[in-house]
């Protein structure tokens, strides 16, 4: 049972290349540019002390009255309200232009005519790691890094001071627009400023409509699951990459993961893993050029070999250096602060899994087979890399660095890639290869069944040898079809994770025993799999859990708090959102009924998939 109602958070809105978070006060608490992965030029979100913001200053004393997005678009509106004053701030980022606009509408709700002013004040995130210079500009402010320029200024506002002020007779409501441009030159910024002086909320609304209109609907009889699914395939938009279809794992860095803790990571990059998450779940929603798009990036990054050197990449396929950021901290004064990602460093050995298995199942809802052919000689050097190197120990899917183990997951996610790599031999001709990695697959289950079980414990563990932790990962060995769901040794593991405390946390699931969070991803994952094996009733449960828990936008971060409504780590997660997506359709369809492996699909040409 909820014992607190769901709490207001950030808002998002984006552009294909960035985003902006957007505080219920109306301030914008987080921006990078150009683009996701830049350091960020306001960071009040992370850290409110020193990580500055856009920031509106009213002559009135104003509280929040409630955020809410225009139907379902990426077009946000904010209500605050004063004595006699109502403010409604309409917030969008036209695709592909390089702007934020804010539309603030004004009215007096007096019986008397009354002066408003409205001072806007963009205050850089203030960090030796970064300099940003805020000085005068003809349109208002201009705002200077390394990376690039932001213009703030808007037609109703004084040039270099960024002040406004109206009169309003009784009842009446005026509007005024700030845009928030930028560009990696002063003159590519003042053109960004000109789009925004420009375009309407009609027409971003528009586009985002339009491009709904491409999801496979759900009738489920339950409307909150509905919005709740529709919300999720517009955050997952706004986390893609436009120019190449990068996707990534979160648009925030360090947001830490639990209060007070340590684990304060930079997620605002493309992991291969999570990219295939939510490239899965593109598919299954019908957003097949999404997919596509994902896998065109991240084959692009295949080394000669066959393998993937790294499990993430920036956006432009390099390394993500890490650097710790000193003189900032978390909203609790968490740290460390850190930019760039260390695990970029990692074998992590679902990589080649992940893309081979992907590819399998985007074949399966196009039936796009020139695409399939197309990338047979990646998938010939991907499935003999795995099959080369399939034993080696490893950093596993929640990437810890103090050492390397022979992770469940990752040989589960190895055998569910060297089956999709058979079936694509097999569907393109090359019965002699798929046979081999047959083969080489049965090892890998036989092993992986033997050694992941711990008689102590009776249920499978993390990781090989009595010492590993219960872990929801584990589930994939049922999600990949190394044992059937039904299988009476994953219940007496799922049996475990769903009673024993510090896996069953709070009402939510956790990664592991002893965590201190429920995870989203966790619970969706126990969800799916109640679902699989006919305990609707459980699943049901489960998913509820994730969906009173997110915040008032339908918003989610990686861990969520039942007790007091919070959010924490990096906000939104794509993979809290493609989870939900992909649990709807496990609901809807049941169409994993053999585990991820099935091939119970029917394929459809990649022109009438979408």
């Amino acid at each position: 049972m909820r014992s607190v109602p769901r709490k207001a958070y950030y808002a998002i809105v984006g552009n294909g290349e960035t985003v902006a978070l957007i505080h219920p006060q109306g301030s914008v608490a987080w921006l990078c540019i150009p683009r996701f992965d830049s350091f960020p030029v306001f960071a009040g979100a992370l850290d409110p002390r020193r990580g500055g913001g856009l920031r509106l200053h009213f002559s009135e004393t104003l509280t929040p009255h409630g955020q809410r997005y225009r139907g379902r678009t990426n077009v946000l509106e904010t209500q605050l309200v004063g004595s006699g004053i109502t403010v409604h701030i309409t917030d969008f980022m036209p695709w592909r232009q390089r702007c934020l606009v804010r539309l603030i509408a004004v009215k007096n709700t007096t019986g008397e005519g009354r002066t408003l002013s409205l001072r806007v004040e963009p205050e850089p995130v203030q960090t030796a790691a970064h300099r940003f210079h805020a000085v005068p500009h003809s349109c208002g402010r201009r705002v200077s890094g390394s990376a690039g320029h932001l213009l703030v200024g808007g037609p109703a506002f004084d040039s270099g001071s960024l002040e406004a002020r109206c009169r309003l007779e009784p009842e009446e409501e005026r509007t005024l627009r700030l845009v928030v441009a930028y560009g990696t030159s002063v003159a590519e910024a003042e053109e960004s400023l000109a789009v925004g002086l420009a375009v309407s909320a009609e027409e971003c609304a528009l586009f985002w409509q339009n491009w709904l209109r491409r999801a496979y609907p759900v009738d489920l009889g339950a409307p909150d699951l509905e919005e709740a699914y529709y919300r999720s395939l517009l955050v997952l938009k706004l986390l893609t990459y436009e120019k190449n279809g990068a996707i990534i794992a979160a648009p925030t860095s360090s947001f830490p993961a639990t209060p007070g803790g340590s684990d304060n990571w930079d997620y605002r990059y493309c992991w291969l893993r999570d990219g295939y998450f939510t490239a899965l779940a593109f598919d299954k929603a019908g957003f097949h050029h999404e997919a596509h798009r994902f896998y065109d990036f991240a084959y692009s990054l295949q080394g000669e070999n066959g393998n993937w050197r790294q499990p993430l990449y920036t956006l432009d396929g390099r390394y993500p250096c890490e650097m710790v950021v000193t003189d900032l901290a978390g909203p609790g004064g968490e740290r460390p602060v850190r930019m760039g990602n260390l695990a970029g460093a990692q074998l992590q050995l679902d990589n080649e899994g992940s893309m081979l298995h992907g590819l399998w199942v985007h074949y399966m809802y196009t039936g796009d087979r020139e695409y399939l052919a197309r990338r047979w000689d990646a998938v010939r050097r991907a499935a003999t890399w795995l099959s080369n190197n399939w034993f080696r120990p490893e950093h596993g899917i929640w990437e810890f660095r103090e050492r390397v183990s022979q992770w469940t997951y990752g040989k589960a996610v190895t055998y569910g890639g060297l089956m999709a790599a058979v079936r694509i031999g097999l569907e393109l001709g090359q019965p002699h290869l798929a046979e081999i990695w047959r083969a080489t697959a049965q090892q890998v289950l036989l092993q992986v069944l033997g050694e992941s079980w711990s008689e102590r414990r009776q249920a499978f563990v993390r990781h090989y040898g009595e010492d590993g932790a219960l872990d929801v990962s584990t589930l994939a060995l049922a999600f990949y079809g190394l044992v059937d769901p039904s299988d009476e040794r994953m219940r007496r593991t799922v049996a475990l994770l769903d009673r024993t405390p510090g896996c069953l946390v709070r009402g939510g699931i956790a990664r592991w025993e002893c965590a201190p969070l429920p995870f989203y991803l966790a619970t969706f994952w126990l969800a799916r799999y109640y679902f699989m094996v006919g305990n609707n009733e459980r699943g049901w449960a489960l998913l509820k859990t994730c969906l009173d828990n997110t915040t008032t936008l339908g918003l989610m971060a990686e861990h969520f708090d039942p007790e007091t409504g919070e959010q924490w780590g990096n906000f939104p997660q794509a993979f809290s959102h493609e989870e939900l997506l992909q649990t709807v359709w496990v609901l809807k369809e049941k169409e994993y009924s053999g585990g991820f492996e099935s091939g119970n699909f029917r394929p459809r040409r990649y022109a009438d998939a979408g």
